[in-house]
């Protein structure tokens, strides 16, 4: 019997770490293993401490390895953070005969690679590489908005592009990471880009929908137009800055305010509960919290985080022009009243949004907002494995690797 596909994409947060095993053929998939842990050592998507996130990693890796019977040997990292940039570009090409007279010729799978790669020529740092070139729209001689070219019959091929760039450092150090656990990283996938591609519908990409995935440690934002990506934006400020808000004036540690933040705080103070809650602070004293004030709190945050939000979207996009609106998704999406908050800030429909059900899982608490990137670095890279060149991620657990494993964890234990 021949092995089944395996892939396997890791959500690398700053505050939690997914991983996802999933079989595949096709655009089909199902994920079979699923893993997740507390992530140490990242800060805003950085990496900042590199044997505290080697541990994280390898909890969440061993967890979901563990519910399958599958062992991972490679995987694509989702990446954010503010060393991510975008910007605009644009490339033309000539296709077959362009004499006077021409019509040309039937564009092909190389035409657009050319334009494409034409589109990709700037000046970039040594430590910067382009990450994803993200077509907007093509135009065929005077024929614009096209979305694919091929097959078309002209003389001239025009591309307006969106790239991605990411540093190279930031790269290298997860390389690090996973180099220490032999796992190779097939590839880097934008993690807005991914959580898109787990919530909108083919409607929502081509009429204009703007996904904003609210993380740990950054907000990342994707403007989806014309069935293109138009813009995407990452903002330094996530859920951890309510958390450690309601830490520093409750007085108590960060895991007891994320979970007040989770169970009693709401996006808007009046719609807040009343209740009073019992603490205990940091030194070990008994304390009661109301929760109004706690909300007011997580009010002030989300207002902080959205307001943000809308300017730098602003910058590129009328935002009621866009029929879908704004689809909320990411731990903070999961905030009590974010979406009629959200209402009071966007002049759009709101809407959040969750990894679409049409996925077999084995397990169905995964199809929550939080795990709404984990779940789009597989269907990306399913869906563009033959651009990614993507071989078997997985093989069925052996015994060699294992004792290797094992014997790294007894030597640096």
């Amino acid at each position: 019997m021949a092995e089944k596909k395996i892939i396997c994409g890791i959500d690398v947060g700053t505050t939690k770490i997914v991983a996802v095993i999933a079989e595949y053929s096709d655009k089909d998939f199902s994920i079979v293993g699923i893993g997740e842990s507390k992530s140490d050592g990242l800060q805003r998507g950085v990496i900042v401490n590199i044997k505290e996130t080697i541990k994280s990693l390898s909890s969440a890796i061993k967890k979901a390895e563990s519910q399958c019977g599958h062992s991972v040997r490679s995987v694509f990292v989702g990446i954010s953070g503010d060393h991510i940039m975008g910007m605009d570009g644009a490339g033309v090409v000539s296709v077959g005969n362009a004499g006077a007279g021409s019509i040309g010729d039937v564009i092909d799978k190389d035409d657009k690679d050319r334009v494409l790669k034409s589109a990709q020529a700037m000046s970039l740092s040594s430590e910067r590489r382009i990450l994803h070139v993200l077509s907007q729209n093509f135009k065929v001689d005077e024929r614009s908005g096209i979305e694919e070219p091929e097959g078309l019959t002209g003389s001239r091929l025009a591309a307006n592009v969106h790239l991605v760039t990411s540093s190279r450092k930031t790269e290298n150090d997860f390389k690090t990471c996973f180099d220490d656990l032999s796992i190779d990283i097939s590839d880097f996938v934008l993690e807005p880009l991914a959580s898109s591609y787990s919530i909108l519908s083919k409607d929502e990409k081509k009429l204009g929908a703007i996904m904003i995935d609210i993380g740990g440690g950054t907000t990342d934002i994707v403007v989806w137009e014309d069935g293109g990506i138009k813009d995407t934006i990452i903002i330094p400020l996530g859920g951890e800055i309510i958390t450690q808000d309601i830490a520093r004036t409750i007085g108590c540690p960060m895991n007891v305010a994320e979970d007040l933040k989770i169970k009693y705080g709401s996006a808007i103070e009046d719609l807040a509960i009343e209740e009073k809650i019992v603490v205990k602070s940091s030194e070990g004293n008994i304390q009661e919290v109301e929760s109004r004030m706690l909300s007011s709190i997580v009010e002030a945050r989300v207002q902080e985080i959205l307001s943000v939000a809308k300017f730098k979207i602003e910058h590129k996009t009328k935002i009621e022009n866009l029929s879908f609106g704004i689809i909320l998704t990411g731990g903070g999406a999961e905030l009590r009243s974010i979406t009629e908050f959200s209402e009071n800030i966007f002049p759009s429909k709101i809407r959040i949004g969750k990894p679409m059900k049409n996925i077999e899982s084995v397990e169905d608490h995964i199809f929550r907002p939080k795990y709404s990137t984990a779940i789009g670095i597989i269907k990306y890279a399913v869906d563009h494995k033959e651009d990614l060149g993507i071989s078997d991620a997985g093989r069925k657990r052996g015994f060699l690797r294992d004792f290797i494993t094992n014997l790294k964890e007894l030597w640096n234990n």
